[in-house]
C-alpha cells in the first residue's frame, strides 16, 4: 500500500482543522444560546418557543419583517411603534409613509 503524497496529507489535515474550527464556532453559538435561555423567565421562553414554532410556517416576508424589527436601534423603536399604532382611516393596517400616517392621525 502506497503512502499518500505530502500534498494529500496536507490537504487532509487542513480539512480536519477547518472542521474543528467550524465545530468550535457551532459549540460557541450553542453555549451563547444556552446562556440566554437560562436567563429567560417562563413567559419569554413561551414566546420564544411560539416564535420558533411559527417561524417554520411563516412566509419569507414575515421573517424578514421580524428580523428588521429586531435589528432596530433603541432610538428607532419608538418611531416604529408609533408608526404601527397610528395607522387609521382608509389606510388602516397598511404600511405607508410616516408622514401620511401622522396626517391621518391628526
Amino acid at each position: 500500500m502506497t503512502r499518500p503524497s505530502k500534498q494529500a496529507r496536507h490537504l487532509k489535515k487542513a480539512r480536519e482543522i477547518e472542521a474543528q474550527k467550524l465545530n468550535a464556532k457551532k459549540d460557541d453559538k450553542k453555549r451563547k444560546v444556552n446562556e440566554i435561555i437560562d436567563e429567560m423567565d417562563e413567559s419569554k421562553l413561551d414566546n420564544t418557543l411560539n416564535l420558533i414554532t411559527n417561524l417554520m410556517e411563516s412566509s419569507k416576508e414575515r421573517i424578514n419583517l421580524i428580523s428588521s424589527v429586531q435589528q432596530l436601534s433603541e432610538e428607532e423603536i419608538p418611531a416604529a411603534d408609533h408608526l404601527i399604532k397610528t395607522m387609521c382611516g382608509p389606510n388602516e393596517s397598511k404600511l405607508i409613509s410616516p408622514y401620511l400616517q401622522n396626517k391621518a392621525y391628526e
